[in-house]
């Protein structure tokens, strides 16, 4: 089985390194380096689940033992760390399902759009609009990258956000991938130079059919006519009639009393 390892790693360098930059290819080295050390068995959450924030906290701080060109996102960026000029998302999975909507992530990957101009926080009407302008033409290398640990593995897997081939749909966070399939697609079509690119236009089809299949959840409530919706239109249409000012609870109570 080591042999078989040791084999499988090897093979995969040499994806890497004919793909991706020296600090990618650096980067997935010491992820290997590392993953041995990392007690996967450790801690776990109420619900059995071990703890991936925890670990995914240890995996860096190992990470930057290595190499003190990391650096550590601050909390709620959009991403976990930086190596050099290139921006990582660090995932600690089983190899299930996972969510990967981002959308500054799409926008930074697919386009050449400034990462200052792109906003951190955008609804989709924004992300269609960005989305069409300056849409690259050519693979470059300024992209958004996966490193991927797997905690019944031995062996880590990195990969660009434009490289990935399994997204699935999902109503409640829009877009997921599927580590597992991704893991056994070896990343490559070894016949070819360059990897089989997910195109932006693909990615979008996906979030659109999770978008449909949230509304399909909800769309008969939001047609229901629920106390509070209406009345709440004629309270403020008083208040700027009247500008006198009013207890809310009061009026409200008193709107309930007479239906």
């Amino acid at each position: 089985m080591m042999q078989y390892n040791k084999i499988k790693i090897n093979k995969y360098k040499k994806i890497l390194n004919k793909i991706y930059p020296k600090e990618i290819c650096d980067l997935w080295n010491d992820a290997q380096l590392i993953l041995n050390k990392i007690n996967f068995k450790g801690k776990k959450d109420s619900d059995g689940r071990l703890n991936s924030a925890t670990l995914e906290k240890t995996v860096i701080d190992e990470l930057i033992k290595l190499d003190n060109n990391i650096k550590k996102a601050k909390n709620r960026e959009w991403f976990d760390f930086a190596y050099h000029d290139y921006y990582i998302n660090l995932k600690i999975t089983t190899g299930k399902t996972d969510n990967a909507m981002n959308k500054k992530a799409l926008l930074y990957s697919f386009t050449t759009n400034k990462i200052n101009k792109i906003p951190n926080n955008m609804n989709f009407n924004k992300l269609s609009a960005l989305s069409k302008m300056n849409v690259k033409t050519i693979r470059d290398d300024k992209t958004y990258y996966y490193l991927v640990l797997f905690k019944d593995k031995r062996i880590p897997i990195i990969k660009s956000m434009i490289d990935i081939q399994n997204y699935v749909s999902n109503p409640c966070n829009f877009l997921q991938i599927n580590w597992n399939k991704e893991y056994k697609y070896n990343l490559y079509d070894y016949d070819n130079d360059k990897p089989i690119c997910y195109s932006m236009k693909r990615i979008f089809s996906i979030i659109q059919n999770s978008l449909r299949k949230s509304y399909d959840s909800f769309d008969d409530f939001l047609e229901e006519k629920f106390y509070g919706s209406d009345d709440l239109l004629k309270i403020l249409k008083k208040y700027i009639a009247t500008k006198i000012s009013m207890d809310y609870t009061t009026y409200k109570y008193e709107l309930l009393i007479k239906k």
